[in-house]
């Protein structure tokens, strides 16, 4: 149909921006259950995804759903300490409110960090990180961070399709009011292959806000990179 037409040509189109930005890294998106566990390959063909979305009413949004923050400055300060960058920022709180929140993470300086979102990238490797939020359920329970692959959210949106995903654990982080989440996920890249990746997030609430800073990584290349993503995951503060 016309509109499936359009669609996909909005979809191939965000693809590809996708893909110049990160650098054919895959990150974060899901399906639409709230579940531990989601399998959509058969869902996935552009027919059925645009069918799909055409009959979705306007309001079905899922309100859970963990999506991009929004900067209020300019441009963030970064501050490089010789190996390492910090990365310090003030986003807007929720919508509605005039209330903003200051952010902060660590990460290697050969990493790239963007003026234009909360956004850092390893060229060479293609491991990610990004902050995400979301309306602050159980921060204690696995269930609650499948916001993060909400189809409303904002790596979903981004154009990136996952085929499974599951949360593997979450506990205490290294500072109080923190969590420490370990995922796994299966990314469908732009020609159609099935990427794994791994990642650690840091969670934290503020109000009725929760604050999530996820790095991943392909899972090939896991072994080198664990270590790195774990300790940018662990510097993530939000207040």
């Amino acid at each position: 149909s016309a509109c499936a037409t359009r669609r996909s040509g909005r979809t191939a189109t965000s693809m590809a921006r996708i893909r110049r930005v990160y650098v054919c890294a895959v990150a974060l998106s899901s399906a639409a259950a709230l579940a531990p566990e989601i399998h959509r390959r058969q869902a996935l063909s552009s027919g059925a995804a645009a069918a799909l979305a055409a009959a979705a009413p306007a309001w079905a949004v899922d309100a859970s759903a963990a999506i991009a923050v929004e900067r209020s400055g300019f441009s963030p300060t970064i501050k490089q300490t010789g190996r390492m960058s910090r990365y310090e920022d003030t986003i807007l709180g929720p919508r509605g409110s005039k209330s903003t929140v200051n952010i902060a993470f660590d990460y290697p300086s050969t990493w790239t960090a963007f003026k234009n979102s909360v956004d850092v990238i390893d060229g060479n490797t293609g491991t990610v990180a990004t902050v995400v939020a979301a309306p602050a359920g159980d921060l204690d329970s696995k269930a609650f961070y499948n916001c993060i692959f909400s189809p409303d959210g904002k790596i979903q949106r981004a154009g990136t399709p996952v085929d499974e995903f599951k949360v593997l654990s979450v506990r205490d982080g290294v500072l109080p009011g923190y969590k420490e989440v370990a995922l796994k996920f299966t990314a469908v890249s732009p020609n159609s292959r099935l990427i794994d990746r791994r990642a650690v997030a840091t969670a934290t609430r503020i109000g009725d806000t929760a604050y999530i800073f996820i790095v991943s990584a392909a899972a090939v290349k896991w072994k080198d990179e664990q270590d790195r993503v774990t300790a940018a995951a662990r510097t993530f503060t939000a207040s």
